[in-house]
């Protein structure tokens, strides 16, 4: 429901209204995430925009579902099941 999606720029923008010195931090090739800094704070601020901004053409991740299952999309409902191969 995109009445209920807060975007990657909007949630941006209200950041930078409280802190205007946030800049981006340089990604590399197959980043997922989108990492931001606010000088003399520790950390980053990052951001996986799969649902705004889509990073499809530079993925090259796959991922382990919490029951076991391997999926090599966020979007795909194709997964395959490690846990039942690891059983036999």
């Amino acid at each position: 429901n995109d009445k209920k999606l807060v975007s990657y720029e909007e949630m941006l923008n209200i950041i930078k209204e409280k802190y205007p010195t946030i800049h981006r931090i340089s990604d590399l090739p197959n980043d997922t995430s989108k990492s931001w800094k606010i000088p003399e704070h520790k950390g980053v601020l990052s951001f996986i925009t799969s649902m705004t901004e889509h990073f499809c053409s530079t993925c090259n991740r796959v991922r382990l579902t919490a029951d076991g299952n391997l999926k090599v999309c966020l979007f795909g409902s194709a997964e395959v099941s490690l846990r039942d191969a690891m059983r036999q």
